[in-house]
């Protein structure tokens, strides 16, 4: 499972020697003893060692550490909580770029019965991502474009994923409105929709027409159980389409997916009612959703991260780190083994 980290690099310096001050014996008693402060008051563990046993403890001046970074593999994404949406691109790493892909579910079986699709009209369609309470993101609230696709497979829920795992998609062709796919994030305003005040949230609108292709299947098989819809409707692909970035431009952003307002809202119209009517197409919760994601290494502006992938001995000076599969980083101490025969 992706661990919800920032998606930036972390450079830190290596000295292939360290001094090790005060002493690994001096260390080690040290813990015990301030271990020991906080025993039971019953004494819990005291007639583990004699008292008069003597502790062996082993002095080093020095020891090698041997560091470097390689390309990480691909990673489970979380199926729930929280998932990033990020175009972003660094001197150093490149670009980093998520996206969502989720299922979409009825809220209620039996949809549309009572109602004739040949009356129902779509006003509009609304896609609802909630920031993350926790943590929103990680960057700079620049304006980023969105792209939204319609999903042509089926994610079973007993099948694993990999963040590397792109889906097919019925077409190219944009879901969003046109003229309103740009989107400055705002993760500290509450909008306001029918005088209602909702939590900070990214509001997509998509195109009638997708929601003009539910309304005609009112009343019909398709809407009759989740199952029956799921063949009828894949799912939504959401992701970035920003172009050509400048550096440290965008940022990471975290959408509460378990979030009761993060769905899929649909206003309509029966001509025999005057008012507008909603319904809610539920984000999945417990499966069919991934995060994949793409990290693009070689289009750094700085050489060093690509350098030193080519060539591991150069992690004795720098090593970088990257979060979801984009880069790992390795320390090992090849002197610990012999620790034991130093006492």
């Amino acid at each position: 499972m992706c661990s919800k980290k920032r998606w930036f690099e972390h450079l830190s310096h290596v000295n292939p020697l360290f001094s090790s001050r005060p002493t690994f014996g001096a260390v080690l008693l040290f813990s015990l003893l301030a271990t020991s402060c906080y025993k039971p008051e019953d004494g819990l563990g005291v007639d583990l060692l004699p008292p008069d046993a003597l502790l062996n403890a082993v002095e080093v001046d020095t020891s090698a550490v041997v560091a470097w970074s390689s390309v990480g593999t691909p990673c489970a994404p979380a199926t729930s909580a929280a998932l990033c949406w990020v175009a972003m691109w660094t001197t150093a790493s490149g670009l980093a770029n998520a996206s969502i892909v989720t299922q979409v579910r009825l809220s209620t079986n039996g949809v549309g019965e009572n109602q004739d699709p040949a009356n129902l009209f779509c006003d509009s369609l609304v896609l609802s991502l909630v920031y993350d309470e926790g943590s929103y993101g990680y960057g700079n609230l620049d304006p980023q474009v969105v792209k939204v696709l319609e999903l042509a497979e089926f994610f079973p829920n007993d099948t694993s994923y990999t963040s590397d795992r792109l889906p097919s998609v019925t077409s190219w062709n944009d879901l969003v409105v046109a003229g309103r796919d740009v989107f400055t994030p705002q993760p500290l305003s509450t909008p306001v929709i029918d005088g209602v005040t909702l939590k900070p949230q990214l509001r997509i609108p998509l195109d009638p027409a997708l929601g003009q292709r539910f309304l005609s299947r009112f009343g019909e098989l398709e809407m009759s159980t989740n199952e029956e819809f799921l063949k009828f409707f894949k799912g939504l692909w959401v992701l970035t389409d920003n172009g050509q970035q400048d550096p440290y431009q965008a940022a990471v952003l975290y959408m509460a997916m378990l979030d009761a307002q993060t769905k899929l809202t649909l206003y309509y119209r029966d001509v025999s009612v005057p008012d507008t009517l909603t319904f809610d197409f539920l984000i999945e919760r417990q499966r069919g959703a991934l995060h994949p994601h793409v990290v693009r290494s070689a289009q750094a502006v700085d050489p060093g991260l690509p350098q030193a992938l080519a060539d591991t001995s150069l992690g004795q000076e720098r090593i970088y780190v990257q979060s979801m599969g984009g880069v790992k980083s390795w320390v090992h101490f090849p002197d610990l083994t012999t620790y034991p025969r130093r006492a």
